[in-house]
């Protein structure tokens, strides 16, 4: 197996390796350096708001799951540090076609909206795919927790921002 690293603000590739070798002696280890430079510091993904969204959608597709809860209000809270704006969007997580049509209608009724969060690729994927109805797909900014392979390849394709895959255990 092999083991990618990817580290924080201001890290460098380096930074990692001796955690990965700790988790798995036997495996590879990729580690590249951030793309990205904030205030002279490498990073892998610009945040939302410093990217210039002004107004978010976060798409809750759990309705009473707190951690998906948390993961809005600390997306709101970021917005409002920045001087932008959150607005959430309940969907079904059982309604892939309804969470696509809810997020195109919410598109079109606001067009002060500029970057979307989903909370996972439940809701991505449909998300993306109202994105693409609307000719919208690698324009808009949007990010999401989580991985599947959906996720993966629309990060490699441009099409999302970016996609955080956290580890609980690991923490």
């Amino acid at each position: 197996p092999v083991l990618i690293s990817l580290h924080g603000t201001g890290g460098t590739e380096h930074d990692g390796v001796a955690l990965a070798r700790e988790l798995d002696p036997t495996s590879g280890v990729i580690a590249p350096r951030g793309r990205v430079s904030e205030q002279g510091m490498n990073r892998w993904f610009r945040r939302l708001a410093e990217g210039g969204a002004t107004h978010l959608l976060c798409i809750h597709h759990e309705q009473g799951n707190l951690s998906l809860d948390a993961r809005c209000q600390g997306a709101g809270e970021a917005m409002e540090e920045a001087g932008g704006t959150m607005e959430i969007v309940q969907v079904d997580l059982n309604d892939a076609a309804g969470i696509t049509s809810t997020v195109s209608a919410t598109l079109q009724a606001d067009d002060t909206i500029d970057a979307i969060l989903a909370l996972g690729p439940t809701a991505s994927t449909p998300a993306m795919a109202a994105l693409d109805e609307l000719g919208m797909l690698g324009q808009m900014p949007i990010a999401t927790f989580d991985l599947s392979p959906d996720v993966i390849q629309a990060v490699i394709d441009g099409n999302m921002a970016f996609a955080i895959d956290q580890q609980q255990y690991l923490q």
